[in-house]
């Protein structure tokens, strides 16, 4: 009970050293123009072209606020903030409570696929916003003392560190408030995710292979497959089976009662007073219940016979998206914790190859002469938008050819002609066919007989070029459609016709080298397999039965062989099979295996004469105002001390930003002797590029400032008072960032009480002009130790003048670069830092943070420095686990060794006189407090081998170069 005790109190003790942030959001491209929607409980923010989708969600909205308020037991005071955003090509949601209860959505529908996980929606805005609503009323909850003391001092969510938060369901683990939310959307019919045969698919493996994660791995954030699944589909399923065990007041009060905490993290505490048994217990008990489960399971699968495959790779994580080319080279997109997703190629000879990185995207097609590949990947546009893009891969040069920019393609596929793509371009939620012509670099969009809520993905040529199969969602099914080219070629649109209608969730389909059979990968059995739609007789037969599950097939161009990722514990494999249709099952119209998908409840095919819902009346819309969400929503105590003020001051702090990021402040006042002091900080997005000004006013008390042993020990008494402006350039690709910063300072100091006519000799006026550029290409992963690869460059320079209300005239440069490379293997890394600074005058300069360790700080003062280091960075073990639920996981512990030297010297001098080398060793341990807060331990050994030096051991803890 100490060590928990002990255990409790440092997490919070750590939670109590973030500092107050200066308030930021995601910035959106100042050319969008915003609107807003209001309603009941929302206000719905929305910029051009999105009106039919905000006054879809304001419904969507208010359905959810009336179906989960009930449920989860909690209404908010304030109307939640909800944000439509079309800047991305990626499916995503986000919720925070603070400072208003926001929500954020993007419009584009998550693709059918395998990645991120496939599941039955019945419309996106409805599983998004029920998503998270969940989350904006599980972390809003607050009762007792925490509703007490933030009624108090506001919508801030750590006011007194180790005391308590104002939102105390915020700290949680994860999977509590994942998997919530998770269950949620699937008790409300919005989607099946939580029982759909992808769940269950992992659920299944990791029981069958002894890999299920224990408790405290879905507390925490465990790296290792499934990662990231674990807090949304374990955690849902476990809160599914707390309901079925307890009932769903419950699982209410587990929320309820933990909001009441005085002191948050004690979460199986709360179990136990909630449920009467701890989550510990109830884990293992759930586990027990499914291994029984899926052994029977196993077992009648086995009974009727698994089908035979043979691995290519038994890698793990991701290995998806085969295609073979016509010489039989097989290429795959690969995703995995310790590297850059990328390109590879397995040869005939099973070699390996690595082709080129990219960002995220899963698919890609071989020209037929096996020269090219055209894949799509995602990539910053314009600063503010993520888009998804084409390019090309030329095998014979290895170079990526970009086609497109901004146009938001994906998924191409190359027609048998070599000069033309067929590719998939989403706009405001809603998907067009695209025909992209190699030849000219131009595209036109396929007119088609789709209603604009279809959603497209993965078209793959016939053979002939005849044809196209893909793979569409249309209200609320997942189907694969087929578009004939050449019908009426000239008139638009083409018919898009499915080959089946029903609940079965059917994806990324392919053809057979004669254009007679359709391969896909569907989960009407329950689990996903590979079937076959044979054109001619319009007849449906299941290829593979699995244990686990198949997806993203390909038939190699010879037609004997199958080429699909398989799915086990460790993630998806390539696999291959013969292609042998007298092996296959037919499947027939009335089969069991035809209806045995698992709709999500709620999920309906409407019949063809079945009434139209009638559409309410349009919500009138008025221009988006700043100011109802800017205005501060806290303030918090805080005291501000310097090392020769006499006493302490007691002052406040409070800030706020509106909801779309286009403004933000930070304001700070406080007593010293009776004078009021202020600092305001404020930052404005409404333009490129951003720019920022901060005033401050300060009056500080000096005591005890003279060595001279004649001179009274009087106060001394100034005020300082200045303002900063700056001007922000910024570039971000995916890959990198730079920026640009012009920056104007000035510090002006007013004695008003002077000891002796003597001043302290730090007390000087400071203006200033700065120009700053910062690159940064570096590049880290999962199991990263440290960035291990690219460069971080840094140039300064500060121009300090009378001019500009300066007392001297001088001149500062400084220069900074990191270089990490991979070194032996993934994961470690060779890095060097080097660092350089420059007065122009006899000013003393002082630049500790680039001291050689083995050495004292005294040791280096000068207007002139040098400093550089190298550092092999070794891991050791991938720890990944914690203790039960307590609040605190150990990640990775790993290793460094190092060489030091810096000097520090005056204009006239050289820096080889006063050159110091230090070497040594570092143990650090990465871990993660409060379930959601990153530490790294270090403790070192140095030793300096040059006059002055010493040995040394030292403990430090936070993260650096």
């Amino acid at each position: 009970m100490i060590l928990k005790t002990l255990i409790l109190f440092l997490s919070l003790l750590f939670l109590g050293c973030i500092p107050t942030p200066m308030h930021s959001h995601l910035k959106f491209d100042p050319a969008l123009k915003w609107q807003t929607i209001e309603t009941a409980h929302f206000n719905i923010h929305f910029h051009q072209g999105e009106e039919p989708a905000a006054q879809k969600a304001a419904q969507i909205a208010e359905e959810a606020h009336a179906l989960l308020v009930p449920r989860i037991g909690w209404e908010p005071k304030r109307k939640t903030e909800l944000v439509l955003s079309d800047q991305e090509d990626v499916s995503n949601g986000m919720a925070t409570p603070i400072p208003n209860n926001i929500i954020m959505v993007n419009l584009t529908p998550p693709p059918s696929s395998v990645i991120p996980f496939p599941e039955r929606l019945e419309d996106w805005l409805r599983d998004v916003i029920t998503h998270e609503y969940t989350h904006i009323l599980q972390l809003d909850m607050a009762g007792g003392l925490p509703a007490t003391i933030r009624a108090l001092f506001g919508r801030y969510e750590l006011p007194f560190g180790i005391f308590n938060s104002t939102f105390p369901n915020t700290l949680q683990p994860v999977w509590l408030i994942e998997g919530l939310a998770t269950s949620e959307e699937t008790l409300s019919g919005a989607s099946d995710r939580a029982n759909s045969a992808y769940a269950e698919m992992l659920l299944r493996m990791a029981i069958l292979e002894n890999q299920f994660p224990t408790i405290d791995q879905a507390a925490g954030n465990r790296v290792s497959w499934p990662g990231g699944e674990i807090p949304y589909l374990f955690g849902a399923r476990f809160i599914d089976y707390l309901r079925q065990r307890f009932g769903d007041e419950a699982v209410k009060k587990i929320s309820q009662n933990y909001s009441n905490n005085f002191f948050p993290l004690q979460v199986d505490d709360n179990a136990k007073e909630t449920l009467g048994v701890s989550y510990v217990t109830l884990w293992d008990q759930w586990k027990t219940a499914l291994t029984e489960k899926y052994a029977a399971k196993q077992t009648a699968l086995k009974q009727i016979g698994l089908t035979t495959t043979e691995p290519l790779m038994n890698d793990g994580d991701i290995n998806i998206g085969a295609q073979i080319s016509s010489n039989g080279e097989i290429l795959s997109t690969r995703i995995n914790p310790r590297e850059y997703p990328a390109l590879h190629l397995i040869r005939p000879d099973k070699k390996d190859a690595f082709l080129t990185r990219r960002n995220f995207g899963l698919t890609a097609s071989w020209s037929l002469d096996g020269k090219q590949i055209a894949f799509s990947q995602l990539e910053n546009f314009k600063n503010y938008s993520l888009y998804s893009d084409l390019y090309l891969y030329d095998l014979k040069s290895q170079e990526v050819k970009r086609l497109t920019k901004g146009a938001r393609l994906r998924d191409p596929d190359f027609h048998p002609n070599g000069t033309d793509l067929i590719a998939v371009q989403g706009d405001n939620g809603a998907d067009h066919l695209i025909l992209y012509h190699l030849d000219t670099n131009q595209y036109e969009v396929m007119e088609l007989t789709n209603d604009p809520v279809m959603n497209l993905s993965h078209p793959k040529w016939s053979p002939d070029g005849k044809q196209v199969a893909v793979s569409g969602w249309k209200n609320g099914n997942q189907d694969i459609y087929l578009i004939d080219i050449n019908a009426a070629a000239d008139v638009p649109p083409k018919q898009i016709k499915p080959i089946h209608i029903d609940k079965a969730l059917d994806l990324t389909p392919t053809w057979s080298p004669d254009g007679q059979t359709i391969l896909f990968s569907s989960d009407r059995t329950g689990i996903y397999n590979l079937f076959a739609y044979e054109l001619k007789t319009d007849t449906l037969f299941q290829v593979t039965h699995l244990l686990g599950g198949a997806f993203m097939p390909d038939i190699s161009p010879t037609g004997d062989t199958i080429i699909f990722s398989s799915y086990s514990s460790r993630g998806f494999d390539l696999h291959s099979m013969p292609l042998n249709p007298s092996e296959w099952k037919r499947v027939d119209s009335d089969s069991p295996l035809e209806k045995a998908g698992t709709p999500a409840a709620g999920v309906e095919v409407p019949a063809a004469d079945a009434p139209q819902k009638q559409e309410p009346m349009p919500l009138p819309a008025k221009p988006y105002s700043p100011w109802p969400t800017l205005k501060p929503r806290y303030w918090v105590p805080t005291k501000i001390g310097y090392s020769n003020i006499k006493g302490r001051i007691l002052g406040i702090a409070t800030g706020g930003a509106d909801v779309l990021g286009k403004h933000a402040f930070n304001f700070e006042a406080f007593k010293n002797d009776q004078r009021l002091s202020f600092s305001l900080d404020y930052h404005n997005n409404v333009f490129w590029p951003s720019f920022y000004v901060g005033i401050f006013n300060h009056h500080n008390t000096y005591t005890h400032f003279s060595d001279d042993k004649s001179v009274e020990f009087l106060d001394y008494r100034e005020k300082r008072q200045g303002l900063r402006l700056g001007v922000l350039f910024e570039q971000i690709f995916f890959q990198k960032y730079q920026s640009l910063l012009l920056e104007y300072r000035n510090s002006q100091a007013e004695a008003f009480e002077i000891a002796s006519g003597i001043y302290p000799d730090d007390i000087e006026n400071l203006g200033s002009l700065e120009v700053a550029w910062f690159y940064d290409s570096t590049q880290d992963y999962p199991f990263s130790i440290s960035p291990e690869e690219g460069s971080f460059l840094s140039l300064r320079y500060r121009h300090f003048d009378q001019d500009f209300g300066s007392d001297d005239n001088f001149k500062i440069y400084d220069a900074d670069l990191s270089r990490y490379d991979t070194f032996f293997k993934p994961n470690h890394v060779l890095a060097i830092e080097l660092s350089g600074s420059l007065t122009d005058g006899n000013r003393e300069f002082r630049d500790f943070s680039h001291t050689p360790r083995g050495y004292p700080e005294q040791l280096f003062v000068g207007s002139r420095t040098a400093f550089g280091t190298v550092a092999y960075r070794f891991p050791i073990q991938n720890i990944e686990r914690g203790y039960k639920t307590w609040p605190f996981f150990f990640s990775k512990l790993h290793g460094e060794v190092f060489l030091d030297a810096g000097s520090t010297w005056y204009q006239g001098g050289h820096f080889s006189k006063s050159l110091k080398q230090g070497v040594g060793a570092e143990l650090k341990l990465n871990m993660t407090f409060a379930y959601h807060v990153p530490i790294q331990f270090v403790f070192g050994f140095a030793q300096g081998r040059d006059l002055g030096g010493k040995k040394e051991t030292y403990f430090d803890l936070g993260i650096g170069f």
